[in-house]
């Protein structure tokens, strides 16, 4: 901006004030923006919670209905699978194989326990379209059971993608619950 030189300290002041209102001005549209962002980041978090709640969902409803097709189908092509034993399936077509298997010769009519995904609490977003997440305190459910039996509790640990603006499981880790330390009440701790 150029100034007149007559009346230099009207000028200055004039000069000094529009600087003064720019920069508060940048100062507040920058301050609002990382707010903005974040409410932003949050209400995002908030629709991927539910969108990750519903995949667990469509797995457990494949486990209910004993189709390894359709369990398969939650993961990435390039997907891994570590059942409680440690049976390792690398990709959708081992799950497949696996889980298809498993319910024919093994595990016909089984589910897993009521609501297990249900509140997803414990979520974390490691990086634009991953996320963790730690589901837990469940079982499986074998025909004519209503409850988990205390040494057949589980917790898993899952790693998603967003693959073409959709979540799928890239890995799942099934773990018996088994404290080795000390736990007040002598019952596990509950994921949170």
């Amino acid at each position: 901006m150029r100034l007149r030189k007559s009346g230099g300290s009207h000028w200055r002041v004039v000069a000094a004030a529009a600087a003064v209102l720019l920069s508060t001005g940048v100062a507040v549209a920058n301050a609002a923006t990382p707010r903005t962002e974040q409410e932003s980041q949050a209400d995002q978090h908030r629709r991927d919670r539910e969108e990750l709640r519903q995949l667990l969902q469509k797995q457990n409803d494949a486990w209910a209905r004993n189709d390894g097709h359709a369990l398969a189908a939650v993961f990435t092509e390039n997907g891994v699978h570590v059942a409680f034993d440690g049976t390792l399936s690398n990709g959708r077509a081992q799950i497949d194989r696996n889980f298809t298997l498993w319910f024919d010769k093994y595990m016909k009519g089984t589910r897993l326990s009521p609501d297990p995904v249900a509140p997803l609490t414990n979520v974390r977003f490691v990086g634009p379209g991953v996320a963790v997440m730690i589901v837990g305190d469940n079982c499986v459910l074998w025909p004519g059971e209503t409850a988990c039996h205390p040494e057949a509790l589980s917790r898993q640990t899952y790693v998603a993608v967003r693959e073409n603006g959709r979540w799928k499981l890239s890995s799942f880790q099934n773990t018996r619950i088994r404290n080795l330390l000390p736990v007040p009440g002598g019952v596990a701790a509950p994921v949170s």
